[in-house]
Parts: structure tokens; C-alpha cells; sequence
């Protein structure tokens, strides 16, 4: 893991991270992501370390376009939510109520 700190110029989160997966200090941040589709993009350039929700990291994976680095040190998983305006119709908050029971 320290030469993954110390010699890769990694991807900042621009939002606060959780302590489980913060724990990692890179000594080159050299970019700044917002989303997880921004983050991916930098990492499939192929110039980055970034950190990447595990289902989109496998998918990636998965495809043979990306590599999955320190799963159990450095990974995290990600719940899904919708968001509706309250006063929406209710069959449309009903659709989404049965999506994420899918999920």
C-alpha cells in the first residue's frame, strides 16, 4: 500500500469521505472528482488511483478495462436511494417504492 501512497497521483474526493476509507494518505493528489463517473474516467485514462464504489469497480473489472487495488483495504459499497418531490403523483412514488425493493 505505501507505494500505491507514495509513487501514483491519486484522485481527491471533493466531498468528506468516510473514516474507513480515508485512512489511505497519498503523497500526489492531482485531481479532484465530484462523481464517481468523473472519478472512473480519470482512472480509465490510465494516469490515476482513485477510490470507486465496489459494484462500479467489478464492472469495470469485469469488462477488462480497469483493475481492482487493495479490495479489502480500500472499498466501500454504496446504498441506492431516489428522490422525489413530496407532492408527487402517486403512482410514480408507488414505480419508485417497487424499484428499490429490487434493488
Amino acid at each position: 500500500m505505501r507505494d500505491l501512497e507514495q509513487n501514483y497521483p491519486w484522485i481527491k474526493r471533493g466531498y468528506v469521505v468516510e473514516h474507513h476509507i480515508n485512512h489511505i494518505r497519498p503523497k500526489t493528489l492531482s485531481a479532484t472528482t465530484y462523481h464517481m463517473e468523473a472519478t472512473a474516467q480519470l482512472i480509465l485514462a490510465g494516469h490515476h488511483v482513485g477510490y470507486l464504489p465496489r459494484d462500479l469497480a467489478r464492472r469495470y473489472e469485469g469488462m477488462g478495462v480497469m483493475k481492482i487495488l487493495l479490495p479489502n483495504e480500500a472499498s466501500y459499497d454504496v446504498e441506492p436511494h431516489w428522490a422525489y418531490r413530496e407532492n408527487q403523483q402517486k403512482q410514480t412514488a408507488d414505480f419508485l417504492h417497487k424499484m428499490m425493493n429490487l434493488l
